[in-house]
Formats: C-alpha cells, sequence, structure tokens
C-alpha cells in the first residue's frame, strides 16, 4: 500500500531470483509491505517510514519467511475469558480447548482439559497463576516460542507461574486418546477504584484432533468453509466418543464439496426454470 494514509494503491512486485525486491515513490510516505511465497509463511506485515531516509541497497528492509512443513487441519477455539477475578479472592475455572460459541449463544464446557487458578500475593504486585492437566496423560509446557510441532517430551501435570510477565503460550497434551495443542494465553492486571486489583487470562487454541503432534494448520481450508465445518464437527464428535477421527485428504474433501455445491445450484437453477 503506497501513498497517504486516505488514499493509497496495492501493487504486487516480484522478487528477483535472490529474493530482493524495490519500489520507488515519488513522495515521502508510508509504505505498508506484505510477503507471500507459496510453502512459506510470514505472519505479519509492517509499516515502513520512507520519509527517515534510512533504506537502502546497502541498508534495506529484511522480511524472513518461515518455511511451512506438513500441513492439517486444526480445530479453532474461540478467543474467551477463561478466568477473571479481582484480589482479595481467588478463582478456579476449568478450560475445554474445543470452546466456540453455537448460534450466537455460549456453550458451556463438555471437557476439562485443565483448570486455571488465580490469586493476587498480597503485598506485591504479583500474581500467582496455577495451571492443572487433567486426565492420566495431561501434560503441559509453557514457552514465549511459536512452535509448528508440539513438543515431544518435558510435560508438566502441573505448573504455577508468577507475574507479570508471563509466557505467551501453552503446549498442552490431553485427553483419552491423546491430542496436541497449542493454546495462545494473554494475561491482563489493572486497578479499577471500586473494586481493586483485577487478573484476566484470556485463551485461544489450536487443536490437531488427529492424536499427532503437528499444529501446522492448513490454510487451503479457508477457500471452503463448508468443509471446515464438516471437519470440525467429525472431529469434536470423535473426540467426545473417546476415539481419534481419520485424518482427512484437504483436497479432495475441497474439491468433492465444490462439486457438491456446484450441482446442487445447478439443480436449483433447472429447478426454478421448470417451476
Amino acid at each position: 500500500m503506497l501513498g497517504k494514509r486516505d488514499k493509497t494503491r496495492r501493487d504486487w512486485i516480484k522478487t528477483d531470483g535472490y529474493g530482493a525486491w524495490t519500489f520507488t515513490i515519488k513522495k515521502p510516505f508510508y509504505a505498508t509491505v506484505k510477503v507471500k511465497k507459496d510453502g512459506y509463511e510470514a505472519s505479519y506485515g509492517f509499516s515502513v517510514n520512507l520519509s527517515k531516509g534510512n533504506i537502502s541497497h546497502d541498508s534495506p528492509v529484511v522480511i524472513t519467511l518461515r518455511k511451512k512443513g506438513e500441513t492439517t487441519f486444526l480445530v479453532k477455539g474461540e478467543s474467551h475469558d477463561a478466568i477473571r477475578v479481582f484480589a482479595p479472592d481467588s478463582q478456579t475455572n476449568s478450560v475445554d480447548v474445543f470452546w466456540t460459541r453455537e448460534d450466537g449463544k455460549r456453550q458451556r464446557y463438555l471437557n476439562r482439559d485443565f483448570t486455571v487458578a488465580a490469586e493476587k500475593v498480597s503485598g506485591s504486585n504479583t500474581w500467582t497463576v496455577t495451571y492443572t492437566a487433567t486426565g492420566a496423560t495431561g501434560g503441559m509446557i509453557f514457552t514465549n516460542e511459536l512452535l509448528y510441532v508440539a513438543p515431544s517430551d518435558g510435560y508438566q501435570r502441573e505448573v504455577v507461574l508468577n507475574g507479570p510477565p508471563w509466557p505467551t503460550y501453552m503446549y498442552l497434551r490431553s485427553r483419552s486418546p491423546s491430542i496436541y495443542s497449542r493454546v495462545q494465553l494473554r494475561q491482563d492486571t489493572w486497578r479499577e477504584p471500586d473494586r481493586g486489583e483485577g487478573f484476566r487470562l484470556i485463551t485461544e487454541s489450536w487443536v490437531n484432533p488427529y492424536g499427532d503432534r503437528n499444529l501446522e494448520y492448513d490454510s487451503r481450508l479457508e477457500t471452503n468453509w463448508h468443509v471446515m465445518d464438516e471437519l470440525r464437527r467429525e472431529a469434536k464428535a470423535a473426540i467426545q466418543a473417546k476415539r481419534l477421527p481419520p485424518k482427512p485428504d484437504v483436497l479432495r474433501r475441497i474439491k468433492a464439496m465444490n462439486e457438491r455445491l456446484e450441482n446442487e445450484k445447478a439443480g436449483n437453477v433447472r429447478s426454478t426454470r421448470g417451476h
């Protein structure tokens, strides 16, 4: 996006064989850069202030792309408040990594993948947050690293964290048969004049329902939400029945769904004309 913030244009520029690219702009306005390459991922875009004049051939802007691994379907749990408490009270809640809203209404937890307890440490700015995995095989690992394959070992049944600061991600092994998840954690603390100091934990999960540790999301599914919805419902039903669903052939499922939708559309047109 080149130009003024209220009047921009979008240009795509192909790099040379070394991955280098250049563009020029007549006036020193901002540019927002997004990079795409098949089989690679750049998880962010960024703005470049061209008016500073510190970008050159010898001092370029560098964007690092991550080579993607084998992809799979992941069930995405919605972002929501897992816990919200004001000192001096403490609170313990359960979290279901498959939690979603259905028909615009809140769906209660059907399973406990882990529990979280929060309590203010008296006389300090610190909160103690205790995470406990449930089930015989449950365990968790905390880190600030965004991993695309869950760790093979090192899981702990219970972890006590004192913060802020806190880690960004939990890698969770839960249920039976075991499934692996990446849970993004956002912990906030604040003070309200009438209620005192508060703590809130917001979680958002990415769940591999097939029993392996792959957490590399297959973005091809975003071309057809019907397939995503089918796979989500199949995975949840299987996990609730304490079994693992069969791993899907994503491209085959998308192709079959597209053909079905086209046939249904053609059938509706013929039916309308015949009527």
